[in-house]
């Protein structure tokens, strides 16, 4: 909602170019807000058209507005993210309570990442598009209770306290071979490209495997802290960007590439100290030997264990009869029992986990080193034979300690196939780089 200055008053005008200049600020300043958890300085915005200057109030400037005025409350809020395929709409209800009066404010979002000639790119998804459709409702509704006086007010209460921020033009590179409106023309010929909500879906997941990748690649393979991994995405990415789920899916590709050149330094380094280690396959189950009964003696044919005793005559020495050992009784094989196999339990905070998230987590590294080719390349039955062994029918029936000890020594046996040899963490981490 735009405004200019008329002397000490102000009056609303209507300026496409102005509003979707002003709309690109705030929505700048709503995420910086989220991410860094500060909200912007600025109170209002300004633009200049045609030598007079187009002002904005922010969000940031309607809360202001809202404390002091007073009694204003927020009644609730409600989206529509399903009738544009391109745009989400909030509408949120303001109420004054003084006047008794209640106002509805309307916020309009893309769902996608608008670029410089404000059209959406629909092959990148804008994860903050809920939160800034919200606020600019909010924003909206506010302002539409606020009379010229008041916006008048915190135009003044801006500029003087230095919460205005100018508006640079945006910036349009025209080639002068090429007339402006052929190339427009030939910009409006071409078909927009259109996203299905299947592969929404099967973008939402290719970036979930690349963090849980990442993570496993930073946190496991390369022994680095969570607290370490935080700090070099906000060296990189700038403040506020602490968690790989801030990222866009073409950074995690960055971060994914940035993980593996560190991953093949550490493998340089540690094949130049000393030899590479014999590849060390996973064995497979040795086969109990076979048990063999000792074999029976064969009674002397002259004197069969059954025949009668000779007579003995009387001055010659008495015969010994011979008598078959008895053979000794066969140990009967006993199939061994795990020691430590343990019923699934129902709540994973019987088996140590803090919750089923953690849960959740651990399985997934465990699985990820058992199966990923880069590391021992299981198959899903190879897995589950590497779980059975260890006296577990399934991973959900694994304590904490006992998928921590598998996470450590499946990494164990990886690196010993890859030539890496296993060393401990140092205790203290040196500050972030540029590389990992």
């Amino acid at each position: 909602m735009p405004y200019e200055e008329t002397g000490a008053m102000v009056q609303r005008t209507v300026s496409s170019e102005a509003i979707e200049a002003i709309e690109r600020a705030d929505s700048d300043a709503i995420v910086q807000s989220m991410t860094s958890g500060a909200a912007t300085e600025a109170y209002t915005y300004r633009f200049q058209i045609s030598g007079k200057d187009v002002i904005g109030i922010s969000a940031t400037g309607a809360d202001k507005m809202a404390k002091l005025m007073g009694n204003i409350e927020v009644l609730d809020v409600k989206l529509d993210k399903d009738s544009d395929p391109d745009y989400i709409y909030a509408m949120v209800r303001v109420k004054d309570l003084d006047r008794n009066v209640t106002l509805i404010g309307v916020g309009r979002q893309c769902k996608y990442i608008v670029g410089k000639r404000n059209e959406p790119d629909r092959t990148r998804i804008d994860e903050h598009a809920f939160v800034k459709a919200i606020t600019k409702a909010q924003r909206n509704g506010i302002l539409h209770h606020a009379d010229e006086e008041a916006v008048a007010q915190i135009i003044k209460l801006a500029v003087t306290n230095k919460r205005d921020q100018r508006l640079a033009p945006p910036v349009v590179t025209i080639n002068p071979s090429q007339p402006q409106q052929a190339k427009a023309s030939t910009l409006a010929a071409q078909p927009h490209p259109t996203v299905t909500a299947e592969q929404l879906e099967a973008q939402k997941q290719r970036m979930e495997r690349a963090r849980l990748r990442i993570q496993n690649k930073i946190e496991i393979d390369l022994g680095k802290s969570a607290q370490y991994l935080k700090e070099f995405l906000t060296k990189k990415y700038g403040p506020g960007i602490e968690k790989l789920d801030q990222l866009s899916e073409a950074q995690l590709g960055e971060m994914d590439k940035i993980a593996d050149a560190a991953l093949a330094k550490k493998k340089a380094a540690a094949q130049a100290q000393s030899a590479p280690v014999a590849a060390k396959p996973v064995s497979a189950p040795v086969a109990p030997a076979p048990v063999v009964k000792p074999a029976e003696p064969v009674p002397a044919a002259s004197t069969p264990a059954t025949a009668p005793v000779a007579e003995v005559k009387v001055g010659s020495a008495p015969a010994v009869p011979v008598v078959a050992p008895v053979p000794a009784p066969a140990v009967p094989v006993v199939a061994p029992v795990p020691a430590h196999a343990v019923p699934v339990a129902v709540n994973p905070k019987e088996l140590g986990f803090a919750d089923e998230a953690e849960q959740k987590q651990l399985i997934q590294q465990f699985y990820y080193i058992l199966s990923d080719k880069g590391k021992l390349g299981l198959t899903v039955d190879q897995s589950k034979k590497f779980i059975n062994d260890r006296g577990f029918p399934n991973t959900k029936a694994m304590t904490k300690a006992a998928i921590l000890s598998g996470i450590q020594e499946s990494g164990e046996m990886s690196d010993s196939i890859h030539g890496i040899p296993v060393s401990q963490p140092p205790a203290t981490e040196p500050a972030p780089t540029d590389e990992l």
